[in-house]
C-alpha cells in the first residue's frame, strides 16, 4: 500500500474513544466537554463511549472499575476529563492503554489533593486539552503537547428568542450558576444597593441556581429560579443583562467564562469582571462590558439599563462572537482532528510492535532453519 493510500485509510478509519468524565451530565463541565460532544463526533468517524461515574455503593464502584478495564481493550484513545484517579487505577490505565488525553477547564491545581498529583498526570498523558490560555500556561510546565479548546455552547439550543415579559418596564439583571459560587454575587451587594437608589423597582435581579440567593442589606427585588437542564434556556431568555462577577484569584483566572458565553449566545448584553478568560471573549463596548471596581460596575450596568438600543447592539455582537469561536460548530472539528491523530499514533505503535514481532520470528526461523527451539 502506498503512503498516500495508507494516509487515506487512516483518515477514514473509525477511532474508538473512551471518555471518563468527572461527573454525570448534571454537571456543566462534564456535560459540555464530554456528553454533548458524543453525537457530534460520530459524523467525523469517531465512536465515543462514555462511562458514567457511579460511586453510590461498593457494588457500583466495582462495576465501574470492571467497565473501565473492559473498555480499555476496545478504545484507541482514552480521554480523562478532570478526574484524578487513585494511583493504582491510574497505573492500571497507563499499563493497559498508554495513550491517554487529559482534559481540564478549571484551576483544579489549587486544591491540595490535586496539586500534588496533577503534574505527574500531565507528564504521563499523551496529550493535554485545556479550556483557556491561563490553564494552557500552567499545563505547558509539564507537557509539550497541549491544545486549547474552549468549553463550547450549543448555539442552536441557546438561541435568542423574544419572550413576553411580565412587566415590560422592568429591566432584569440575571446570574446563573451553582450555589457554591454565589459568593461572587455577594461582592456586588453595594452595586445593587446603588442601582436601587437610582432606579428603584425598575430593576430587579434574577438568580438561576440550585440554591436560594438573598441579599442582606439591599432592597432591590431578587427572584430565584430553580435551575434545571430542561428549563435553563427559557429562564435565561427572561434576562435583559447577564452578569459574571469574579475575584482576581487563581481559581477565577482558571474559569472558562461559561456563564458569559451562555448569556452571549442568547444575545443578552453581558457585563463581566476583567479576570481570566473574560478578557479574551469580551471586547469592551463592542460585544459586552468589563467592570472591575464598584463604580465601574454601577456605570456599566446603568449604560445597558438606560439604553435599550445599546443593549441590543451588544447582544447581537455577543451572539456573533460565540457562534464564530465558542460554539460546537467551531470546536468539534478541532477535537475530532486531535482524536483522529491520536488514534493514528496508537495504530502506528501497534503496527511497529507487530513488525518487531514479525522480524523477531523471521530471525528465529532463519537462525534455526525452522527447527523447534
Amino acid at each position: 500500500m502506498s503512503v498516500l493510500a495508507q494516509e487515506r485509510s487512516d483518515s477514514s478509519r473509525h477511532v474508538n474513544v473512551l471518555f471518563l468524565p468527572l461527573h454525570s451530565i448534571q454537571w456543566a463541565s462534564s456535560r459540555y466537554r464530554v456528553y454533548y460532544y458524543a453525537e457530534r463526533l460520530k459524523s467525523y468517524g469517531i465512536s465515543p463511549r462514555i462511562l458514567h461515574p457511579n460511586a453510590s455503593t461498593l457494588t457500583a464502584k466495582v462495576v465501574y472499575l470492571a467497565r473501565i478495564i473492559m473498555s480499555l481493550f476496545w478504545a484507541d484513545v482514552v480521554v480523562i476529563q478532570k478526574k484524578i484517579f487513585r494511583r493504582p487505577l491510574a497505573w492500571l490505565i497507563q499499563c493497559l492503554h498508554g495513550l491517554t488525553i487529559f482534559d481540564f477547564d478549571d484551576a483544579i491545581y489549587v486544591y491540595d489533593d490535586v496539586q500534588k498529583r496533577l503534574p505527574d498526570v500531565l507528564r504521563a498523558s499523551h496529550h493535554v486539552i485545556v479550556g483557556n490560555a491561563h490553564l494552557e500556561r500552567y499545563a505547558r510546565q509539564y507537557s509539550s503537547y497541549v491544545t486549547r479548546i474552549p468549553s463550547p455552547v450549543d448555539c442552536e439550543r441557546f438561541s435568542p428568542q423574544p419572550t413576553k415579559r411580565s412587566t415590560a418596564d422592568v429591566v432584569t439583571i440575571g446570574w446563573i450558576g451553582q450555589g457554591g459560587n454565589q459568593m461572587y454575587l455577594d461582592q456586588l451587594e453595594p452595586v445593587f444597593a446603588r442601582l436601587f437608589q437610582l432606579k428603584g423597582n425598575s430593576v430587579r435581579l434574577n438568580v438561576i441556581s440550585n440554591k436560594t440567593f438573598q441579599l442582606r442589606d439591599c432592597q432591590i427585588t431578587v427572584s430565584n429560579t430553580p435551575w434545571s437542564i430542561e428549563t435553563e434556556v427559557e429562564a435565561l431568555r427572561e434576562v435583559d443583562i447577564g452578569i459574571m462577577p469574579l475575584s482576581s484569584d487563581e481559581m477565577s483566572k482558571g474559569r472558562c467564562a461559561f456563564k458569559a458565553l451562555q448569556y452571549m449566545s442568547l444575545g443578552i448584553a453581558t457585563v463581566v469582571s476583567p479576570v481570566g478568560m473574560n478578557q479574551e471573549i469580551i471586547q469592551h463596548g463592542v460585544n459586552g462590558l468589563l467592570a472591575d471596581s464598584e463604580a465601574q460596575w454601577v456605570n456599566a450596568l446603568l449604560q445597558v439599563i438606560d439604553n435599550p438600543h445599546f443593549r441590543h447592539q451588544l447582544g447581537v455582537a455577543a451572539r456573533k462572537t460565540v457562534v464564530q469561536r465558542y460554539s460546537y460548530e467551531a470546536t468539534v472539528p478541532q477535537l475530532a482532528e486531535l482524536l483522529k491523530r491520536a488514534g493514528a499514533s496508537m495504530r502506528e505503535v501497534h503496527t511497529s510492535q507487530a513488525e518487531c514481532r514479525r522480524q523477531d520470528a523471521a530471525a528465529v526461523t532463519e537462525r534455526y532453519g525452522g527447527r523447534s527451539v
